[in-house]
């Protein structure tokens, strides 16, 4: 305990007592002041000499704990070539280190006095605490890059018994250098892609598509120059060019610049052509570059074009994206997609149809379409539905009472046990395997075909897919089944609450046809009123009590303007989400809202945001950075094990990021 205590302290201690020092000098108060300073001075003098003695004690210690009985080794030791380095676990004070070390911390003999991050501030030393013998992370100091190996061990000395870590410090910055030019050398691939060829150059002469095309490919030209990469196009309507790496991230930093100068291109009818940029990085070879970049393609014209995706061996990342998706006018897609889905549907032993979760009026209406295709084929039809979470009980009693409806609403339980090898899974109004009604389904049966009009997710439905239809333009699900159905039905085909059906998911999701519609929405819908729709009757199914009324606008008074064109309303703890989805939409009717964000919490513990637009603003890319998704106009998100402060917190944030 006396050695404890008669031990020198920190060198504050020193500087301290030289202020005290200087205090009594300027009060003139010399005496005490020489007192002071000849008591500092013997003070270090001792230091300096404990110190000595100390450092050489330890030094001996340490060598003859790894060297006992060669006195060559020990010295080998100092002399080593890579720098070792010894500390103390437990605050990083150094116990030794051989001259290389010192050398590489460009450090005198004092050092020793020193802890270990003050000589290297980028160095951990968790991993020695876990027990590791290797430090996960290269460690940076000065224009150098070292590996540290190391283990722990305890050394007990004549004044105490402590924690230590001996180190090895391999000096890797050639190996960086090269690992990183590796890196930036690597080949990657770019496919650009005109996204309304056809509506672009339909019925243009050849001088005006040419005067056209020569733009476009200025501005391409132009835009990938710098990348000193090759660029070529391959068909009338795509570009492929490949360069390397290290100019990934110009682009990216620079948002994609090329978006917004193709756009700038008009035609003669005014209309201004758009392109798509998919992107594959880090493959391991130019053909699974060339891959990587036709799934970025892909995803990003499933996602309404106008964007780039950049797609490596892990994950898509999205850019650009914010305006509307342009409708395609042309029908060819939908016609060869009504003869394949055919075909598919007549090879089936079965079709289950499935939507995803607390299935809405667009899910079930576009199921109920899909169960009139299977029954005009010949083929038995089930639709998955559970009714503690279903939102359209109302439709799904009424269609339960018809005779062409007897056993057609089945669980996800029963749909399995129905289900064999042959069985077909439809999976409508999602694409992301994560929000359908069954995982379980979903995973058991072999063959898939989706309708979905949401923008595609970095997640999605890919495997045992026979046929996709996604659509981000169009207004719903229930417009695409009704695509198809022009083209495999006839209106007569179609029972009258069949046709309800599918017009209550069109004007769910378009907002009484006043968001996200085309001309093949109103098409769907005159199709649908011939079948015998009543407007009225479908009306019926959005009508509220007076309860959820009054629930509605509770939540509307709540709400509050944020950046003053944004309403954000908590409407606490509920398990209804129709009425909160409906005060979201309620909430764009305030003058100078351009989206309404709604917050609730249910019984489990789960927080939901519904999200809604006019137009100006994508509320599906504020939601896809919360984990959620959606279209331009409608989307939502849900999380668990959060706290709705912070939840509100990065709403904001997102928000912020999206202003136009």
């Amino acid at each position: 305990m006396l050695t404890r205590f008669i031990r020198p302290s920190a060198r504050l201690f020193y500087i301290a007592a030289w202020l005290i020092a200087g205090v009594m000098f300027f009060r003139r108060d010399y005496e005490a002041a020489v007192v002071c300073g000849a008591f500092l001075l013997v003070l270090i003098l001792y230091s300096s000499m404990y110190w000595r003695i100390q450092r050489k004690r330890t030094r001996g210690e340490l060598q003859h704990a790894l060297f006992p009985d060669n006195e060559e080794a020990r010295a080998a030791l100092r002399r080593l070539p890579i720098p070792v380095a010894t500390f103390a676990l437990a605050d990083g004070r150094v116990l030794w280190c051989n001259d290389e070390f010192m050398r590489l911390a460009d450090a005198r003999d004092t050092m020793f006095e020193s802890l270990i991050n003050d000589l290297v501030p980028d160095f951990e030393r968790s991993w020695l605490l876990d027990g590791k013998d290797e430090c996960p992370r290269a460690v940076p100091l000065g224009d150098r890059h070292y590996r540290v190996y190391g283990s722990a061990v305890r050394l007990d000395s004549e004044f105490e018994s402590r924690d230590w870590a001996i180190t090895y410090w391999s000096d890797i910055t050639d190996f960086t250098k090269l690992k990183a030019d590796y890196g930036n050398t690597r080949l990657s691939v770019m496919i650009i892609v005109i996204d309304n060829y056809e509506e672009i150059f339909k019925n243009m002469t050849d001088t005006i598509k040419s005067t056209i095309f020569a733009q476009i490919d200025t501005r391409i030209n132009d835009w990938t120059k710098d990348a000193q990469g090759f660029l070529t196009r391959f068909d009338r309507d795509r570009y492929v060019f490949f360069f390397e790496s290290r100019h990934l991230d110009k682009f990216i930093s620079k948002d994609f610049t090329l978006l917004d100068e193709v756009r700038e291109v008009a035609g003669p009818t005014g209309s201004h052509p758009t392109v798509s940029i998919g992107i594959g990085n880090g493959a391991d070879s130019p053909q699974e570059g060339f891959q990587f970049a036709t799934l970025a393609i892909e995803m990003a014209l499933s996602r309404g074009g106008d964007q780039a995706v950049v797609k490596d061996r892990f994950n898509f990342d999205f850019h650009g994206g914010k305006n509307q998706a342009v409708e395609r006018t042309t029908k060819v897609k939908s016609r060869t997609y009504a003869h394949a889905l055919g075909e598919i549907i007549r090879d089936a032993s079965c079709v289950i149809i499935m939507g995803h979760k607390t299935a809405d009026f667009d899910a079930m209406g576009a199921a109920i379409g899909l169960n009139a295709i299977c029954r005009k084929l010949g083929r038995k039809a089930y639709i998955v539905y559970n009714p503690e979470t279903c939102l359209t009980m109302p439709l799904v009693n009424k269609a339960m009472g018809l005779p062409e409806y007897d056993g057609v609403f089945v669980n996800a339980q029963d749909a399995l046990l129905i289900s064999d090898n042959k069985s077909l899974l439809v999976v409508v109004d999602t694409s992301r395997p994560d929000r359908v009604e069954s995982r379980q389904l979903l995973d058991s049966l072999t063959r898939i075909v989706v309708f979905d009009h949401h923008r595609r997710a970095a997640e999605y439905i890919d495997a045992k897919v026979a046929l996709s239809l996604l659509e981000p333009y169009a207004s719903s699900t229930c417009e695409l089944v009704t695509d198809v159905l022009l083209y495999s039905s006839q209106s007569g085909d179609l029972l009258k609450l069949e046709a309800e059906a599918l017009l209550s998911g069109i004007i769910l999701d378009s907002k009484n046809f006043t968001q996200k519609t085309g001309t093949r929405t109103f098409e769907a819908a005159a199709f649908l009123r011939k079948a015998g729709a009543d407007t009225a009757e479908v009306n019926r199914f959005f009508q509220l009590d007076l309860a959820s009324l009054a629930a509605r606008s509770a939540i509307v008074q709540k709400s509050e303007l944020y950046l003053e064109r944004f309403a954000i309303a908590n409407a606490g703890l509920t398990d209804d989400r129709v009425v909160t989805a409906q005060a979201a939409d309620m909430l764009l009717n305030v003058t100078g809202v351009y989206a309404s964000f709604v917050l609730s919490s249910d019984t489990q513990g789960v927080i939901r945001i519904s999200a809604r637009s006019q137009g100006d603003v994508n509320v599906q890319l504020v939601m896809e950075h919360l984990g959620g998704g959606g279209t331009e106009n409608m989307a939502a998100a849900q999380f668990k094990d959060r706290e709705l402060s912070e939840i509100l917190i990065d709403l904001k944030a997102a928000i912020y990021k999206m202003i136009p």
